[in-house]
């Protein structure tokens, strides 16, 4: 129903009215949250493996520009340097920037009012590099010891699921993810190989 009503609206106003954009933005989020609703359900299933592949610079560029929305409200500094010419990788695109929201939401969060969140995405020896990193208080080592397991969270109103979600898929293709905390911080590296350039879809 919300998805009808905003389409409607972005049908009524026209593509030139100034909301135009946000309300694209907002049915790409609400097709977004369709997809983690549904991830919720069968988290206990192996996730199929995407048959085609993304550009993990461009999946980024387009999660910052809904997530910028969120460093303003929580008054955080949301820097990034993200190469968009990086090689396709063997995830789907809807997949990366569920991966990239989750970590970066969380990010965005943790570092507080007056906080900051860089972002950096790169390609380097045939993989391509993402970390993001927060201003924030660092995690426990008792958290960061089970950080990727199903059903831990550092938040009441967390499922548990996020972080786990993540390693999953990256490990499904062939990557991995790293977290590396202190006191003055926190930073996540995720390492995806590239796709072969005759296998693109």
């Amino acid at each position: 129903s919300i998805k009808t009503l905003a389409t409607c609206l972005a049908e009524d106003l026209g593509r030139d009215h100034p909301q135009a954009a946000d309300l694209q933005l907002i049915q790409g989020e609400i097709d977004r949250l369709a997809r983690t609703a549904n991830g919720l359900l069968d988290f206990a299933r192996p996730a199929r493996s995407g048959s085609r592949h993304a550009s993990a610079g461009e999946a980024l560029e387009r999660t910052l520009a809904v997530l910028r929305h969120l460093a303003r409200e929580r008054d955080v500094s949301l820097e990034a340097d993200v190469d968009r010419g990086t090689a396709a990788v063997a995830v789907d695109e809807p997949a990366l920037r569920d991966m990239f929201f989750n970590l970066l939401s969380n990010w965005i969060e943790a570092a507080g009012p007056g906080g900051r969140v860089t972002v950096n995405c790169h390609q380097e020896n045939g993989c391509v590099i993402a970390a993001i990193q927060d201003s924030g208080p660092g995690l426990a080592p008792e958290v960061r010891e089970r950080l990727f397991e199903p059903f831990v969270s550092t938040k009441e109103s967390g499922t548990g699921l996020g972080l786990y979600t993540v390693a999953r898929r990256l490990r499904e293709a062939r990557g991995r993810i790293t977290c590396d905390s202190s006191p003055t911080g926190t930073t996540f590296r995720i390492e995806l190989p590239c796709a072969p350039t005759t296998d693109h879809d």
